[in-house]
């Protein structure tokens, strides 16, 4: 049988809905997760916890294929469109990779708040758009924001 490739926008759907489910089932129900119909405010899950306050994180996931060269060498790098690109307040960053062959996110993810994106990148004038790139295992300015699939659960439970 062959196998189809799966194209950037189904990839980049499984990647928000595996995401969500991993948030809502990590955190043993507490998170509760949507989609909204569109994305044209850059928002790919609003995260909100189950009889909670009706505080919202708004999360715009950013998702690579483990099968691209870059990654095969340790390297995340992927693209914000500046356009797209509305820091505020609540409104974070998600970069995962997608693991094609094992159906599934790799462990280890960034989530920035779009705030310090904007400062940390605030040297990037002029581009049409941002680049995120960070390795998996190395000190860079990115460090305190990596973690593990299994922790970003237990981090939108506080920040809720």
């Amino acid at each position: 049988m062959n196998e189809r490739e799966l194209g950037s926008s189904l990839k980049g759907k499984i990647a928000v809905t595996l995401i969500g489910m991993a948030c809502a089932q990590g955190s043993n129900g507490q998170i509760n997760f949507a989609s909204p119909f569109v994305d044209d405010e850059g928002v790919d899950l609003i995260f909100f916890r189950r009889g909670g306050s009706g505080k919202a994180i708004l999360a715009q996931v950013k998702s690579r294929t483990m099968q691209s060269k870059l990654l095969s060498q340790g390297t995340y790098r992927t693209h914000v469109r500046r356009a797209s690109f509305k820091p505020r307040e609540g409104y974070y960053f998600i970069f995962v990779a997608f693991d094609q062959s094992e159906k599934g996110l790799f462990d280890i993810l960034w989530f920035i708040p779009s705030i310090d994106l904007e400062k940390k990148l605030v040297g990037q004038k002029g581009e049409k758009v941002l680049v995120f790139q960070s390795r998996f295992n190395s000190k860079d300015m990115w460090e305190e924001y990596r973690m593990s699939l299994d922790e970003l659960p237990q981090r939108i439970v506080q920040i809720l």
